[in-house]
């Protein structure tokens, strides 16, 4: 299965709480909300590995960091599915070149450059 989680995103937690404000306030809201309509406990897709939740940033970006691969943090299933590079079960859910897809990348590599998956 490809890109599996490296580890449970928690040896990230230095890099999520140094770009926390980042993570919180762009990221989240402006890319991930609309996952948390289904990657949640009782949600469409509460079977997926990915999990959002819009209360608590900090374990929404475990989720995400624990399947960056820092050789190629950009390459990342939940960045790639909604964008339909790869079949999704909730369709489209972000522009390519839009500024919400340009985010989580710049996020991405923050969490690359640190290795800490």
């Amino acid at each position: 299965m490809p890109n599996p989680p490296l580890a449970d995103g928690s040896a990230c937690d230095a890099v999520c709480h140094a770009h926390a404000d980042l993570f919180a306030r762009e990221v989240l809201p402006q890319v991930f909300s609309t996952c948390a309509s289904c990657h949640v406990a009782g949600g469409q897709a509460e079977a997926a590995r990915f999990r959002v939740d819009l209360g608590d940033p900090l374990a929404t970006a475990r989720a995400v960091a624990a399947f960056v691969d820092s050789a190629n943090p950009t390459a990342l299933r939940v960045r790639e599915k909604p964008l339909l590079v790869l079949p999704h079960g909730g369709g489209q859910q972000l522009t390519p070149g839009s500024a919400p897809d340009a985010l989580p990348e710049q996020w991405l590599d923050l969490i690359a450059a640190a290795h800490c998956n």
